[in-house]
């Protein structure tokens, strides 16, 4: 969040991925795929089922 008191401070980016599918599409392999990959790239991840 960009703070206009202090111009210098970082502003935070990110972005929301959606995996979607009919049953036995492969939903959870994809996730766990990207999950992998996060962490070999040293991302931080949140993962919410609704």
């Amino acid at each position: 969040m960009y703070n206009e008191n202090n111009p210098n401070e970082t502003q935070r980016k990110g972005r929301i991925e959606v995996i979607c599918g009919s049953m036995f599409s492969g939903k959870t392999e994809e996730l766990l795929r990207r999950l992998r990959r996060a962490k070999i790239a040293r991302q931080k991840v949140e993962i919410f089922k609704p």
